[in-house]
């Protein structure tokens, strides 16, 4: 058994980065490796108000550029009765999806 016990991992994003870069950069360091579940992926971003929809308009470009195609982004195949292998991690339960989809919501103004 491996427990890592790493630490938080924020990433700050000013209005002085370059969105583009910097939203695939975060998203590659995010959800490389086990999910994301490293010990040195980003845990959160801090984003500079005046850059925060920029910035969140290219994070969602640089998951779709990184993950085309996946049960996350077409889930009309899974109901089609196609079979199709997702590429990135999946939440354990529709239980614990909606528990994290709630806390995100919960800090969206």
């Amino acid at each position: 058994v491996l427990l890592e016990l790493g630490g938080k991992n924020p990433t700050i994003v000013t209005k002085n980065a370059h969105i583009p870069s910097a939203a695939l950069r975060i998203a590659w360091g995010k959800i490389t490796g086990n999910a994301g579940q490293l010990c040195v992926s980003p845990d959160y971003i801090l984003v500079e108000e005046s850059v925060k929809q920029q910035f969140t308009n290219e994070l969602f470009k640089a998951l779709d550029k990184l993950y085309p195609l996946s049960t996350y982004s077409m889930p009309s195949l899974e109901e089609s009765g196609q079979t199709m292998y997702g590429d990135v991690g999946k939440m354990i339960s529709v239980e614990h999806a909606q528990r994290v989809t709630d806390l995100i919501d919960s800090t969206c103004q």
